[in-house]
């Protein structure tokens, strides 16, 4: 990736540096509220709907919308800065305790 970070800056004189994390790190988030869901246009959705939750709710619940985010969520050519891997996120607080610990992806397994 350094060489084509190099070969950017040589092209337009910018000093642009590529910089990530060394080490896995953890991200908190309240249900949809997380900003890295913008990064694909039926999460930006899902999420700009947050002032209207019965809106949110059936948009959450259409099997169109379902089939668009799987298709945003697992486009490899996307830019993103998380990896989208539900198989990483896990529940640490719910109302419903059965969910505590669980990734999503097992939750989805479930639940599907």
């Amino acid at each position: 990736m350094s060489g084509l970070v190099g070969m950017f800056n040589k092209l337009t004189g910018a000093d642009f540096r590529m910089r990530s994390f060394p080490v896995p790190f953890r991200v908190l988030a309240e249900g949809m509220e997380l900003v890295i869901f913008e990064e694909f246009p039926t999460g930006e959705l899902a999420r700009h709907l947050s002032r209207d939750l019965k809106k949110r709710n059936e948009t959450l619940s259409d099997p169109e919308y379902h089939k668009k985010f799987k298709k945003h969520y697992t486009n490899k050519l996307a830019p993103k800065v998380w990896q989208k891997d539900f198989g990483d996120a896990y529940v640490l607080k719910a109302p419903d305790e059965s969910l505590i610990g669980k990734s999503f992806t097992q939750i989805t397994e479930k639940h599907n």
